[in-house]
């Protein structure tokens, strides 16, 4: 609420890689906070991940690989040699990425579009910034099971959110 001169922090979470024990992320505290933008994981498809924790609270969700159905994941920077996660060394620097997976890899994308947009606009609140992530998203796969229109007419699912910012 008062970080940033009172317009609040934009906090990013995970849902979490729990779909399949059936967890839910509402269980969650961090994600379930209303002050947070809680952010799911979507095949190249749109459709939900396999493993993409679930929940009333998703706010948004964004690409990222999903071994199950071999949607490949992103590709991120790595420590170099062996004590990167990529441990193949062949004496180049050819190594030095790792392909990322989960709702982990799924939230950044998140945190780098609030900041894209505090550059552009740093008055803006945490609220604000809620409100025009799930203003530009967009449900891929709107005739999945679970998509529904809200109230406010917005297509909306548990386990998208408002869907994948556009």
């Amino acid at each position: 609420h008062f970080g940033r001169e009172g317009r609040g922090v934009v906090m990013v979470r995970s849902s979490g890689n729990n779909r399949a024990l059936l967890v839910n992320a509402n269980d969650n505290g961090y994600a379930n906070d209303v002050r947070v933008v809680s952010v799911g994981a979507v095949r190249g498809d749109g459709r939900p991940a396999s493993y993409s924790t679930p929940g009333a609270c998703l706010l948004l969700a964004t690409p990222s690989g999903d071994p199950e159905n071999a949607t490949p994941g992103l590709f991120t920077t790595d420590l170099t040699g062996t004590s990167g996660a990529s441990t193949q060394s062949d004496g180049t620097d050819s190594n030095n990425y790792t392909i990322f997976n989960g709702t982990s890899a799924a939230a950044p994308l998140v945190a780098g579009i609030a900041a894209l947009l505090f550059e552009a606009r740093p008055d803006l609140t945490y609220r604000d910034v809620q409100q025009i992530l799930l203003n530009s998203a967009r449900q891929a796969q709107p005739s999945l099971p679970g998509v529904r229109t809200n109230q406010a007419g917005y297509l909306v699912s548990h386990d998208t959110g408002f869907g994948v910012p556009d």
